[in-house]
């Protein structure tokens, strides 16, 4: 038999049909490979701010220690309030995002807690033991012992009366002058008052470290106020700044209250919940005592961010929006939003 081969026509439907198969598997290939990109993208989102809430919440839950409650200790500046007359205007929220600041203070474990026998509006005596000064002891072990215009940050805590100073060593027996220190807005009572100081004997004189969180230009950024000041009061701007984390495009911080007290913090996600700023300009940042919270009801902490990650290709356009916060969108970015709550330590609850 003769062979035979493929004709033209046979031959041109053959390759249209590999032409149409391929084009095909070219398009689910590159399908496949979008949605693969874009679940990467997702999955490394929603791992970065997991982990940021991790860390963040882990921080917030050791503020305070020792004599200092958390809600001594614990300043929310909320970005959205436009009545909230004592936020520090050094870091302003990115326009247009009002995300929060919160400024907190943490315990040197490490310097030991001095008992108060005498205290005046500009001074404050601690006790000795022997010959040794407890607040030298204090000094030396936050290492600030030397310079006579180094300031240590420190709390004079008597029950529910607290101060936020800043301490300078003086040359006379076991005592310091008192300042007042970045969180003094917190202060029971506060220093413009003329309350006797007797108050505060047989308190105590802790050391302290004050770290502020705050958004600046997409950067989560971290003050920390500890020590080697000058020999005027500091203020929040005196301190070391460091990066937490970069690509976030918001950060907010709500405050939880048992006003019962009941054991429960109610969310209905409004402005007569029990709950701080999870609406826009709920209230002010400085709580003590106001008809709505009790500042000692303070019991829970609660973070939210949202970050970014970087896409290749552009598409729908990536929206995202937290607790207390505005809805966020951008077509170069995706967002992922993660909010985390905790119950603060160092209550000393009883029921």
């Amino acid at each position: 038999m003769r062979a035979r081969g493929f004709n033209l026509i046979e031959v041109a439907v053959a390759s249209a049909m590999a032409g149409v198969i391929s084009v095909a598997a070219i398009s689910a290939f590159a399908s496949l490979n979008r949605q693969l990109v874009s679940l990467q993208v997702e999955s490394s989102a929603n791992d970065s701010a997991k982990s940021l809430i991790d860390l963040l919440i882990a921080d917030m839950q050791s503020v305070g220690g020792g004599a200092i409650r958390p809600w001594m200790a614990l300043w929310v500046e909320n970005g959205t309030s436009t009545n909230d007359s004592g936020r520090d205007k050094t870091f302003q929220p990115p326009e247009g995002i009002g995300s929060d600041r919160v400024t907190f203070a943490k315990l040197i474990e490490a310097a030991p807690a001095c008992t108060i026998t005498a205290m005046t509006s500009s001074s404050v005596t601690a006790e000795s033991i022997g010959k040794t000064c407890c607040l030298d002891a204090m000094f030396a072990k936050a290492s600030l012992e030397g310079s006579d215009d180094t300031l240590m940050l420190a709390y004079v805590v008597a029950n529910k009366k607290h101060r936020q100073v800043a301490l300078r060593r003086s040359k006379k027996g076991c005592t310091a002058e008192t300042l007042p220190g970045p969180l003094r807005a917190l202060d029971v009572p506060d220093f413009s008052t003329k309350e006797p100081e007797i108050g505060f004997v047989g308190g105590q004189i802790v050391a302290t470290e004050i770290r502020t969180i705050f958004l600046s230009e997409g950067d989560l950024q971290m003050f920390s106020q500890l020590k080697n000041f000058s020999a005027s009061a500091p203020e929040l701007t005196d301190g070391v700044v460091g990066l937490i984390a970069t690509n976030i495009h918001d950060f907010q911080v709500q405050l939880g209250y048992d006003t019962g007290p009941d054991g429960r913090i109610s969310d209905t996600n409004g402005p007569d919940d029990e709950w701080l700023f999870n609406v826009d300009n709920e209230a002010t940042g400085i709580i003590k005592a106001s008809a709505t919270f009790d500042a000692d009801a303070l019991r829970m902490v609660g973070i939210g961010v949202i970050v970014g990650v970087g896409v290749t290709s552009t598409g729908a356009p990536s929206s995202a929006q937290i607790v207390g916060g505005g809805v966020i969108t951008s077509d170069e970015v995706w967002l992922r939003g993660a909010m985390g709550r905790a119950s603060l330590r160092n209550l000393f609850i009883f029921h």
